[in-house]
């Protein structure tokens, strides 16, 4: 939805934006057929070497014509690549930073957990310690007792994970329970979560145009959110580094 609103905005720019040039381009050529017009009064009626000047309906019509095809070629292109490197949402953002910041450097050294590269993707920036740790109790009504954490972000915003360890197993399994009954009641950017299928204790929703999954393993409980197109692949690897 986020891509076919996206090429139906750059379409309307293209058509509103240029429909006028081409109705100046009209009134310019009318301008310089009437001039010649005189000038050839003036001349004793001379032959116009040019030939006729074409009809204002036909510099109309090629010119809508031209903007057609501009507007095509708009929507085609991001329909085709728009949706591979999405913005990432103010709503994303927020829950990334946890209204506590952002993060340390585009060009973070790799966390000592998150891997350099997710899916094929860069990591772009990461946050580790006490800010991470401030970062992702945010995202809880509840203050779970969270021990540390570490937040990734990958090719600014094509794939994020965020990881947070408790004291113990059973501390880190109540949090993604009541994380999934949370999201479910519903007032969150997100779908109502549904354990992904073939993938014991693994939560998955959807929203802000990507796919999230979230899980405990040990004591720890894991965040990822990707787009549709590499978002199991992501998952995938980040289970290998939890196990």
């Amino acid at each position: 939805m986020h891509t076919q609103g996206v090429t139906l905005f750059l379409v309307g720019v293209a058509v509103i934006g240029l429909s006028p040039i081409a109705f100046l381009a009209v009134y310019l050529r009318r301008r310089a057929v009437d001039a010649r017009g005189a000038g050839r009064s003036e001349a004793g009626g001379e032959a116009d070497a040019l030939g006729p000047a074409p009809s204002w309906r036909r510099v109309l019509v090629t010119a809508l014509a031209g903007i057609a095809v501009l507007a095509v070629g708009i929507a085609w292109y991001v329909g085709t690549h728009g949706a591979e490197v999405p913005a990432m949402s103010e709503g994303m953002q927020g829950m990334a930073t946890g209204g506590q910041g952002g993060f340390t450097s585009e060009t973070a050294a790799s966390p000592s957990v998150l891997p350099g590269t997710l899916a094929g993707l860069e990591l772009t920036g990461s946050v580790t310690g006490p800010d991470a740790v401030r970062q992702v109790s945010a995202l809880h009504d509840e203050q779970f007792p969270i021990t540390s954490a570490e937040v990734a972000r990958y090719a600014s915003g094509r794939a994020m994970v965020w990881v947070s360890w408790s004291a113990d197993a059973a501390t880190a399994k109540t949090m993604v329970e009541q994380m999934a009954a949370k999201i479910s009641q519903g007032g969150s950017p997100f779908d109502e979560p549904e354990p992904l299928s073939g993938e014991k204790g693994v939560w998955v929703t959807r929203g802000m145009g990507q796919e999230h999954f979230f899980f405990s393993k040990g004591n720890a409980v894991w965040w990822i959110s990707a787009d549709g197109r590499i978002a199991r692949r992501a998952l995938s690897e980040i289970q290998r580094v939890a196990a």
